[in-house]
This record gives structure tokens, C-alpha cells and sequence, in this order.
């Protein structure tokens, strides 16, 4: 009996007797609370079967005598309390009460859901025979009795009494599993002190270095005795984990710190180690990637050839590799060989830089100044041959040197506009660029710009027009960028439109009622569907050569996308070739 005298022992049985008997509980209450659920949905079916049949044997005479002698009938010879209730909760019949002393019935809730969806059941106490029931309400069908509900009710003393003898056989089982338990739980705490006590003499030898050692039963204070063993175990191991600890956080800080992804394989090709930066790039679980080939993840046959070849060749290898991941992305990969101990031991380390943004600005400034030369050579051209023409004798001809004057005058002021349109982007694009935000009228500064354009309208017999939604608030926007928006998109809208045509500005909220809308709509000469991707960029012209005819320098659409976005706005486009196009700018509100 000296085990029973162990704190330890006590303390775990006592526990799980309390647990035992706490489960053991909820469990009876929960299954009875099941099974007395089981019969009301028993009874609730076995009431709609019921209703079923007794909406077949209705009488054919509709009155209020026929249809109660009829109920007191049919109650008697089933048991039920029988109520029959017209469309609007007048009660018909019933055989327990008085239909005509009681209430209207169109707010029960088991009438309410036999007229949403053909039958309801319902449990509460009734005042008409002062007991609980249990209600079932069926919707009558026939064109007789449509819209009508044959209502069933059950005392629920019946299905209780139905019930105990189930929760007598349910305690009865509980009973006969809690002493087995019990039992368990006895011999299961006895083994478990012993095993503990066992465990504490063998810590103590393998903390003297005694690796033989066996665990053996022993009757001291368990949990006291094994903390302090468990603890000089610790104590002896703990250097070294400390050491390999914060060797690994070491390195693992190192590989989550780096920008570059870091890929590490064994010589049979497969992962060993990937950073988070390039599971990021990869798009792919760490976990789900260590162990497997690299074709596996990262199905790049490119980037594995250089894997293969640093393992073949021993040496270090570096190259620029494309990968399409969602969008084509572009690394510098530098892989060098492992050397491990050991002749069969070896792998490859791999660190891959994302270089795709500095491709992208690589080829941004190659377009870029293709561009500019391009649109710089032309009116530079243009401007030393009518000059030299002048300086060869032209200068004399009356009939002709004006003209070539103002050609020289036209093709200077194409390079003015270039080269401020030029300053607006550099502007626009540089780090320090703030906006100069205001609150101000977004109608009035509308109506401002449209008048400023009419002249350049008049000239073509355009028709401008201005449509403004009542009751705009005021926005806070930099007032000058939007004015150079509604200038550009409005100049081109003029420019594009064939004589007599018509420009509408509309100024109106957006659906969501977030934004404000500034649509410039034409019937112009429209753009093709295959160029609207791509008409915000610097210097598209859809048609070039009209496009210069007309003035424009292919900057100002790419300006108006730049000071939207600024704003936090976006601006959208649709056309259609030979019909117009309608340029929409959304600034939040």
C-alpha cells in the first residue's frame, strides 16, 4: 500500500477521477439531451405523417359544425389534439377547445412556417389546455382547402415518459463504465509513479556518463526528484544546444536577411536548403520543397544545367537565367560547388539576384532615347534645310521665303512643346515631385478648361459641350495637374475629330460613389483595339504621321497617366475605330 501514499499519486488519480467523472457526466447529459432530441423528431415526423393522412379525409361540407364534429371525431380515435385554422389564423376546429374563443393563430410560429414552407413544428406551453405540446402544422393543398393548416399537437409529458426509461439504461451504463475506469485509471497511475521514479535514477546516471544505465522502480517523491533530475540532465546537454542554437538562428537570420534568393542541393539534385526570399519568388512552401528535385520547383531546365554542371565540373558557374513566374522575371545566378567531407559527400550552393527591374529600366532608357533622338532629328532636319535653303539664295525669293520662315517657326515651337512636355515626365518621375493639393470647385475648373480649348474647337466648327452632376462635392486634388489633364485630353479630342464634329466633358461620381469621373468622349477617327494597351506609353502614336501633322509629340497621354496615378486615380480608355473614343479619369474622393 506504500503507493498510496505517494503525493504524486494521489494528485494524478484524484485528477483523473475528477476528469472522468466530468466527461462521464457531460457525455450523459449530451446523449441524453440527444436521444430526448431523437423523439421529439420522431414524434414531430410521425405527426406529419399523421396530418398527411387526416388532410385526406376532410369533410366535404365546409361548415364550422361539419369540420368540428369532424375533429372531435378524429381526436378521439388517434389521440391527438386536432386544429384546423383558416388561411388568415381564424381557428376552424378543435377538439380540446373552443375555436371560437380562440385567439388568431396566424402568429404561431409552426402556422408562420406551414405557410412559408408547407409544415412547422413548434414545442411551448399552450394556454388553451394549460400543458406543454409539441405542435406540428401542415399546409392543405387541395383547392378546397388551400391555404389552410391541419395543426397536431402532442403533450409532451408523453414523450417524456418514453424517455426515462432510456436515461435509467443510459445511468445504469455509466455507472458500470466509470467503476471500469476507475480500475483502469488505478493501475494505469501505480505504473506511470513507478516509471517516473525509474526515469529519475536513470537521468542521474547518464549525467554522470553511465550510458548503460536501465530504468528501475522506486517508491521516492516522483515529481520532485525528476524535476531535479531531468534539470542536472539539462544542465549537462544545455552548452550544446545553446551552441547549435544560435549557430542555426545565426544563419537563419543571415539567409532570411539576404535580397537574394539562396538554393542549396544535394549531388543527387535535390533541395536542401531554400531560403524565405526565394520560396517568396518561387511562390512555394519551404517545407514542401526540401527533399525534392530542383526541375521539381522551380521547372526551369536552364537553371538546373547549371546546377548539373557545377556538380559535374567542380568549378563555378554564373549566368543570366529567364524564369516565368506569372511574369517573366530575370535572375543572375552564381553557383558554386560544396566541399564536404568525405568522397561521396558534395552539392551545389546557388544565390540567384533578381535583376528583372534593372533589365526593365535598362530597356526603358534604350526606348527612351531612341525615341527622343527620333522625335528630335525630325524638325532638326526640317529646320537646318529650309535654313540652309534661306542661306543658298531663298532668302531673296519673295514668293517663297516666308513660308519657309514659318516652317522653321512651326518646327521650332514642336521642339518647345517636346522639350516641355519632356520636363513635365522628368518632373512627374523624379523622387522629390510632390503635388500641390487644394480644395477646389471640380465643376467650375471643368467649365474653366473647356472654354480655353472652344477657340481651338471653333476653328473646326467642333461642338463642345459641358455635362456637370448636380451636387458634386469639392475635391482636394492639385488643382494645375488636372487642369493639364482636362487640357491634353480635351487638345487631343479636337485634334482627332474630323470638322463639325462633337466633344462632350462629363464630370460626374463614380458607380461606387468613392470618386469623381472626368470623361472626354469624341466622335473622332477611334483607335484600333489592338493599340489601346499601349497608347499611355511615351511617344505611341497610333497614326505617326498624322499624329505629327497635327502638333502632338507623343508625351501627353503618358503625362496625363502619370499625374492620375499620383493622385491615387486611374484612367481608362474605350474606342471604337471610325466611331470616337472616350478617355475616363477616376480621382477618389
Amino acid at each position: 500500500m506504500a503507493i498510496l501514499k505517494s503525493r504524486l499519486f494521489l494528485k494524478i488519480l484524484v485528477s483523473y477521477v475528477v476528469l472522468l467523472l466530468a466527461v462521464l457526466a457531460a457525455t450523459y447529459l449530451y446523449i441524453g439531451y440527444r436521444v430526448h432530441e431523437n423523439y421529439v423528431q420522431l414524434e414531430s415526423q410521425r405527426l406529419l405523417t399523421a396530418a398527411k393522412i387526416l388532410s385526406q379525409s376532410l369533410p366535404s361540407d365546409r361548415s364550422m359544425v361539419s369540420l368540428q364534429r369532424w375533429a372531435d371525431s378524429v381526436g378521439r380515435q388517434s389521440g391527438f389534439r386536432i386544429t384546423l385554422i383558416e388561411a388568415d389564423g381564424r381557428v376552424l376546429a378543435d377538439n380540446q377547445g373552443n375555436p371560437v374563443a380562440m385567439d388568431n393563430h396566424s402568429g404561431r410560429p409552426e402556422v408562420q412556417d406551414a405557410q412559408r414552407r408547407g409544415s412547422g413544428s413548434s414545442i411551448r406551453f399552450s394556454r388553451t389546455v394549460k400543458r406543454n405540446e409539441l405542435y406540428l402544422a401542415h399546409r392543405l393543398e387541395s383547392e378546397t382547402t388551400r391555404g389552410q393548416v391541419l395543426r397536431l399537437a402532442l403533450p409532451l409529458q408523453e414523450i417524456s415518459e418514453g424517455f426515462r426509461a432510456t436515461q435509467q439504461g443510459l445511468l445504469l451504463i455509466w455507472s458500470g463504465l466509470f467503476l471500469l475506469a476507475l480500475a483502469l485509471g488505478y493501475l494505469f497511475t501505480r505504473s506511470l509513479t513507478r516509471r517516473i521514479d525509474g526515469i529519475r535514477l536513470f537521468s542521474e546516471k547518464v549525467a554522470h556518463g553511465n550510458l548503460d544505465a536501465r530504468v528501475k522502480d522506486t517508491t521516492a517523491d516522483e515529481l520532485g526528484s525528476l524535476a531535479e533530475s531531468l534539470n542536472t540532465t539539462a544542465d549537462a546537454l544545455q552548452q550544446t544546444i545553446d551552441a547549435l542554437r544560435r549557430e542555426r538562428n545565426r544563419v537563419a537570420a543571415i539567409l532570411e536577411g539576404m535580397r537574394a534568393g539562396v538554393l542549396a542541393v544535394d549531388k543527387e539534385g535535390r533541395i536542401t536548403l531554400m531560403n524565405p526570399v526565394l520560396g517568396r519568388i518561387l511562390q512555394t512552401g519551404l517545407k514542401d520543397s526540401v527533399g525534392k528535385k530542383v526541375i521539381e520547383v522551380v521547372r526551369n531546365a536552364e537553371l538546373k544545367g547549371i546546377l548539373d554542371r557545377v556538380l559535374a565540373e567542380k568549378k563555378e558557374a554564373s549566368a543570366i537565367v529567364e524564369m516565368a513566374l506569372g511574369t517573366r522575371r530575370s535572375f543572375e545566378v552564381v553557383a558554386v560547388p560544396l566541399e564536404e567531407a568525405g568522397p561521396e559527400s558534395g552539392g551545389v550552393v546557388a544565390v540567384l539576384h533578381d535583376i528583372t527591374r534593372m533589365k526593365e529600366l535598362e530597356n526603358i532608357r534604350r526606348d527612351f532615347v531612341a525615341n527622343v533622338s527620333h522625335e528630335l532629328r525630325t524638325p532638326l532636319t526640317s529646320i537646318r534645310g529650309f535654313a540652309e535653303t534661306l542661306l543658298d539664295g531663298a532668302l531673296e525669293d519673295a514668293a517663297h521665303n516666308r513660308r519657309f520662315v514659318e516652317i522653321i517657326k512651326s518646327q521650332a515651337l514642336r521642339l518647345s512643346d517636346l522639350t516641355m512636355d519632356l520636363l513635365t515626365l522628368a518632373t512627374l518621375e523624379s523622387e522629390s515631385f510632390q503635388l500641390k493639393l487644394e480644395v477646389f470647385d471640380l465643376p467650375t475648373l471643368a467649365r474653366d478648361v473647356l472654354e480655353s480649348i472652344r477657340p481651338l474647337g471653333l476653328s473646326k466648327r467642333h461642338d463642345l459641350e459641358a455635362s456637370v452632376a448636380a451636387g458634386l462635392p469639392p475635391i482636394t486634388a492639385d488643382r494645375d495637374r488636372i487642369r493639364q489633364v482636362l487640357i491634353n485630353l480635351l487638345d487631343n479630342a479636337v485634334k482627332f475629330t474630323p470638322e463639325a464634329g462633337k466633344i462632350t466633358l462629363d464630370v460626374r461620381l463614380n458607380g461606387g460613389r468613392d470618386g469623381v469621373e472626368l470623361c472626354v468622349k469624341d466622335r473622332g477617327i477611334g483607335i484600333p483595339s489592338s493599340d489601346l494597351p499601349r497608347i499611355f506609353e511615351r511617344f505611341y502614336r497610333v497614326d505617326k504621321a498624322r499624329s505629327r501633322e497635327q502638333g502632338g509629340t507623343g508625351l501627353g497621354l503618358a503625362i496625363v497617366k502619370h499625374i492620375v496615378e499620383a493622385h491615387r486615380g486611374h484612367v481608362s480608355v474605350k474606342s471604337t475605330l471610325g466611331q470616337g473614343s472616350e478617355f475616363c479619369v477616376t480621382l477618389p474622393l
